[in-house]
């Protein structure tokens, strides 16, 4: 086979170098192609759905109010708060046994008592865990100035005692303590 304006080459040799041209350029080309990076594919991401923090939160006010009952409030609201929506309180009100700044939590009763009827021991004697201040409890076996202030503390920032054994959440008493005064408490 003679192809014009070139020298006269070989046609095996021709062949050859056209199977090898070939062949280079499908090599080349598939070289090529798996060098590029390929394209993503997620997976389709199942949407998280976040329910918001309850943002009311119901408490019962009771006693020296004006207007006593079940209001909602919302949450990060503060026992002030909760007296204010019922009305605020009467003239025999106490509030002094009550930390009007500590948040309140669902569910929580705020009981306002009266001056007259207030004291921090019950007419059997026994120390109010729920109304006592620190020199008060200090008073019973086994609780010093210390357990006392932790008392206080834990009444301010987790509500009242709902049972005396809850006593027992608070740093250092424990059982033994526990036993000395559970007969000398009250809620």
């Amino acid at each position: 086979m003679q192809i014009p304006n070139l020298p006269n080459i070989d046609p095996k040799l021709f062949r050859l170098a056209l199977v090898i041209s070939v062949i280079s350029l499908v090599v080349g080309s598939w070289l090529w192609y798996q060098g590029r990076p390929s394209e993503i594919i997620t997976a389709p991401v199942n949407e998280v759905i976040v329910e918001p923090i309850m943002s009311k939160i119901f408490v019962h006010v009771a006693g020296e109010v004006m207007s006593a009952g079940v209001y909602e409030l919302n949450s990060g609201a503060r026992v002030v708060d909760a007296i204010t929506a019922a009305g605020g309180v009467t003239k025999k009100a106490n509030l002094n046994v009550l930390n009007l700044a500590r948040v309140l939590f669902d569910g929580e009763q705020i009981l306002v008592g009266d001056i007259a009827k207030t004291s921090t021991s019950s007419s059997s004697g026994k120390v109010s865990i729920n109304q006592a201040d620190a020199s008060q409890l200090d008073t019973l076996p086994g609780i010093g100035p210390a357990i006392a202030a932790r008392i206080i503390s834990h009444r301010e920032q987790n509500g009242p005692f709902r049972s005396l054994a809850a006593l027992k959440d608070v740093s250092g008493i424990g059982d033994a303590v526990f036993a000395k005064i559970e007969d000398l408490i009250t809620l």
